[in-house]
C-alpha cells in the first residue's frame, strides 16, 4: 500500500493502525517500527539476555545497526561451513553463550572439576561470559585495536564526507568515549558494563560510533556501506587478539591441567549420557543393494491405497518418489534406477488431451548419454482426442 506524504500537512485526519500509531509513511516502511519494538519488548523478556540488563536500560546499543551486523554474510556463496563458524561465533557473543569455563563445566559436568573455574588469562575471577569483558588482561589488546581504528575511521570519514573539515572530523572521533580508554584507565582499573566498549567484546554496535556515520555521512547506502566495512575490521580483530587468545589460553590449561581433549568431548555422551543407561540401540539391517539388471521388488513410498480420494487408473502411485526424485547420487547411468516396471508399459500419454505431443530421441539423448531402446516418438493425433 502506497501513501501519498506530499498532503499531510492539510488533511484533518490520519489513519492509525490498530491503536497502535498514526500511518505516516508507505505501508513497508512504516511496519519496521512496530516489528522492531516487538522485537525488542520479546529480547527484553527473554532469558538469554538476563546478563546484560545494564546495557539494555542504559541504552546505548545501536539495535538497527547490531542486527544490521549480525544478519551480515560476509561470503558470496548463501550456506557454507565458514559462515557457518562466523553466524554462531556472533549469536553465541550477544547471548552470552561463549563457551567461557563456566559454560564448559555446566555443559560437561563429569570432565571438569566442580570448583569455579578461575579465568587462564588474569586467574583472578571466575572465568564467565560477563568477566570476558572485564578482564584487566585485555587492557593492552582493546588499547591497540581501538588506537588502530580510530585512525581507520578518521580516514574513512575524511574520504568520503564532503560538508565537513578533516580537523572536525577527527576533533568529533577523538572525543568519543570509545576512542578514549587510555584516560580512561588511568582513573578506573577496569571497564564497568555500561561502557560502549564493554559493548564491542560481544558483537554490539554502540550508538555512539553510528552517531559518527549519521553525522558525517549523508546517504543511506553510503553510510551502511562504510559502518559494515568498519565493523568488519574492528569485531574480527576483538575476535582474533582478544577471544581467540583467551579461547586457546583456556584450552592449554585444560588439556594440561585436566586431560581434557577434543576427542573427550565429543564422546561425553556416549560415555555418560542417559543412552549409555540403557540396552544399545537396534539397528535395521538392510538387503544388499540390488543392481539395476536384477529385478526389483515393489515398493510403496507413499499412504496407503484407503486414503487417497482419487486414483488415476494408468498411474502407479507407489512409483511417484522413484520418478520424481533425483539419481544424481547414484552410479551408472540414471535410466537404470527409474523403476523396476519395463519402460514400454508407461502408457500415460495417451491419457492426456493433449493437441500434439511430440517427444524426440535428441531431448532424452541429452540425460541417458547413450542411445536406449526405451526412448520413442508418440504423436496424439485431433482425432483421438
Amino acid at each position: 500500500m502506497l501513501v501519498n506524504t506530499q498532503f499531510f500537512s492539510d488533511q484533518l485526519m490520519n489513519i492509525i493502525w490498530n491503536g497502535i500509531s498514526h500511518i505516516d509513511k508507505n505501508i513497508c516502511k512504516w511496519c519496521a517500527t512496530p516489528i522492531s519494538a516487538k522485537n525488542f519488548n520479546r529480547l527484553i523478556g527473554s532469558s538469554t539476555y538476563k546478563a546484560v540488563p545494564d546495557l539494555i536500560s542504559a541504552n546505548i546499543i545501536d539495535w538497527e545497526a547490531t542486527t544490521f551486523w549480525l544478519n551480515h554474510n560476509p561470503h558470496s556463496s548463501p550456506t557454507s561451513s565458514k559462515l557457518s563458524k562466523i553466524l554462531s561465533h556472533r549469536i553465541r557473543a550477544v547471548t552470552f553463550m561463549l563457551p567461557t569455563g563456566s559454560l564448559q563445566q555446566r555443559n560437561y559436568p563429569k570432565l571438569y572439576p566442580t570448583s569455579p573455574i578461575l579465568c587462564p588469562s588474569c586467574r583472578l575471577h571466575e572465568d564467565t561470559n560477563r568477566h570476558l569483558g572485564l578482564c584487566t588482561s585485555h587492557q593492552s589488546s582493546c588499547l591497540t585495536i581501538m588506537e588502530s581504528h580510530r585512525l581507520f575511521l578518521i580516514d574513512i570519514l575524511t574520504q568520503h564526507c564532503i560538508t565537513s573539515s578533516p580537523v572536525d572530523i577527527s576533533h568529533r572521533v577523538n572525543s568519543c568515549k570509545i576512542f578514549q580508554l587510555s584516560h580512561y584507565f588511568t582513573t578506573y582499573r577496569t571497564l564497568s558494563p555500561d561502557h560502549p566498549i564493554y559493548l564491542l567484546f560481544y558483537n554490539y554496535v554502540p550508538l555512539e560510533l553510528t552517531a559518527l556515520f549519521h553525522t558525517f555521512i549523508n546517504k543511506t547506502k553510503l553510510r551502511k556501506s562504510l559502518l559494515l566495512k568498519f565493523l568488519l575490521s574492528l569485531f574480527k580483530d576483538f575476535k582474533q587478539k582478544i577471544w581467540n587468545v583467551h579461547a586457546s589460553s583456556l584450552k592449554t590449561w585444560e588439556s594440561a591441567t585436566l586431560k581434557i581433549t577434543s576427542k573427550s568431548k565429543k564422546t561425553y555422551r556416549s560415555k555418560f549420557g542417559h543412552r549409555s543407561q540403557k540396552s544399545p540401540r537396534q539397528h535395521v539391517h538392510t538387503s544388499n543393494i540390488i543392481h539395476y539388471n536384477q529385478a526389483r521388488q515393489p515398493l510403496d513410498f507413499g499412504p496407503p491405497i484407503t486414503s487417497r480420494t482419487y486414483q488415476h487408473p494408468n498411474v502407479n502411485y507407489a512409483q511417484h518418489l522413484i520418478w520424481a526424485s533425483s539419481n544424481f547420487l547414484h552410479s551408472g547411468l540414471w535410466h537404470h534406477y527409474l523403476s523396476y516396471i519395463p519402460f514400454d508399459n508407461f502408457n500415460y500419454i495417451d491419457q492426456f488431451p493433449f493437441t500434439s505431443l511430440y517427444l524426440s530421441s535428441h531431448l532424452f539423448s541429452s540425460f541417458c548419454n547413450s542411445s536406449s531402446s526405451f526412448i520413442f516418438t508418440n504423436r496424439v493425433s485431433p482425432s483421438s482426442l
